[in-house]
């Protein structure tokens, strides 16, 4: 046995030449080196008094290098990192932006630039990556957190990922908003962080006060005020560099074609529920407005038909109907037209009723004027 400065230590038992140029193997009375241990029991066995415990490199790059620590400095815990780093700080392993700072490989295939980064394959016959899990990170009881399948789907949170090429799963463990998030994505920006997420049970904590049981939500915050609950931004659905799509406005305005920014009706901003820049086909719409039967109220003032020529003479339309300049202007009020146009319906039917009266009681007349007109001739 050899021992240099308690450092290293070679157990000489048996010593002899091993040829390994072959194919690796080493024969079954090999020595066995110990780095900071003088009792080692593998072929090569490094125990570090703290938690870096190798590091490997080049002497022609001496900046950078691999090195092996614990990501724990709990005592009696051990996580093994393997970190590529340097030595410079804020610079990445290689010099060269355009390659990888680290590359696990399992040939020996010079890299050309489009190689992966990471190749996971099995050996064992009979338990290939296409018979089980490519990837799974659990934790320490053994639960699943993310796993990737031969096919690449990844699922988060879920055992399975059948059926999706992304399955996220979650449960309200400690029944807090964000245990109901499935699937969130965010920017930081100077003013918040922005997130667009999913919500498979949108009426739990009030995600939404418009939703009921069993909803699920796409909602986006702009993170500008406390906690992050929606203030001024919008949700769109649409292609790029265009103006086709939806948007959703955070006072839940939605526009069709339209980025809402010409809401203002009759001089009351953020005006229209839904505006479409477009046509619109439906098979039947349903207007809940006021109606004009109060026509009909016996102290209800028609104006005479004198009044309504002397009115149209001087302003070119009927009263209480907007000008075409209006409606070509500003539009209509769909609900009100029609109101003022059964309004108008029933004053002619008043008129008619009206002129009706004065028919009978004419031909009345006539017909009494013709039978005094026989008398006076026999």
């Amino acid at each position: 046995m050899l021992l240099i400065g308690c450092a290293i230590v070679v157990n000489y038992a048996n010593a002899q030449t091993y040829n390994v140029a072959n194919n690796g193997a080493l024969p079954a009375n090999t020595p066995q080196i110990g780095i900071g241990t003088i009792t080692p029991t593998n072929a090569l066995q490094v125990s570090a008094p703290n938690i870096n415990i190798a590091q490997f490199g080049l002497s022609t790059a001496p900046t950078g290098f691999i090195k092996i620590t614990s990501g724990s400095s709990a005592g009696g815990s051990f996580l093994p990192v393997i970190d590529a780093t340097s030595t410079i700080p804020n610079t990445p392993f290689n010099s060269n932006a355009s390659l990888p700072s680290l590359i696990i490989r399992a040939n020996g295939i010079s890299d050309n630039g489009t190689s992966p980064l990471m190749i996971f394959r099995s050996a064992i016959a009979g338990a290939l990556v296409t018979n089980r899990p490519l990837f799974q990170w659990q934790q320490g009881d053994g639960t699943p957190k993310m796993t990737m399948d031969k096919d690449g789907n990844v699922g988060i949170g879920a055992t399975s990922t059948t059926n999706a090429k992304l399955k996220v799963q979650t449960t309200a463990s400690n029944n807090t908003p964000d245990d109901f998030a499935g699937l969130s994505i965010e920017r930081q920006t100077t003013t918040g962080t922005r997130r667009l997420f999913m919500v498979p049970h949108l009426n739990g904590f009030g995600y939404n006060q418009l939703s009921t049981s069993g909803d699920f939500g796409i909602l986006w915050t702009d993170g500008a005020v406390v906690g992050g609950s929606n203030s001024s931004s919008g949700l769109v659905i649409g292609t790029f560099g265009s103006n086709n799509g939806i948007r959703i406005a955070s006072n839940g305005n939605v526009g069709i074609g339209t980025n809402l920014a010409s809401n203002t009706y009759n001089g009351t901003a953020n005006y229209f529920k839904l505006s479409v820049n477009g046509s619109v086909r439906a098979k039947e719409i349903i207007v809940n407005t006021n109606w004009a039967d109060f026509v009909f109220e016996k102290n209800y003032k028609l104006k005479t038909l004198a009044e309504v020529e002397q009115y149209i003479n001087a302003n070119g339309h009927l009263p209480e109907i907007p000008t075409a300049t209006d409606i070509e202007t500003n539009g209509g009020n769909l609900g009100e037209l029609v109101k003022l146009q059964m309004q108008k319906i029933e004053e002619l039917t008043l008129y008619m009723i009206e002129q009706n009266k004065k028919l009978s009681e004419l031909n009345e007349a006539v017909q009494k004027q013709q039978i005094q007109a026989l008398k006076i001739n026999k």
